[in-house]
């Protein structure tokens, strides 16, 4: 996948949320849910988009980061990264 591509997944995220969810639930969730990387960008990067909205530019970018290193096998689904 390629980043353009990856922001575009999210952005339609950030669209389509809940109306009780803030966009930062709404990124965190989808993430954790579709590539079980949101805990790990928030305990071991210390960043966190869900509790705190000015944090989801620096979530987004350290998911599409983790995702490029690891092994594409390691995700269920259609969630190929492109180098």
């Amino acid at each position: 996948m390629k980043k353009q591509d990856f922001l575009d997944e999210i952005e339609n995220v950030i669209r389509n949320k809940p109306d009780n969810f803030r966009e930062g639930q709404a990124v965190f969730n989808y993430i954790d849910e579709k590539y079980h990387i949101a805990r790990e960008i928030q305990f071991r990067k210390g960043v966190d988009c869900f509790y705190n909205d000015k944090n989801i530019k620096s979530f987004i970018n350290e998911a599409y980061n983790l995702l490029c290193k690891h092994n594409v096998n390691d995700f269920p689904g259609d969630n190929m990264i492109e180098e």
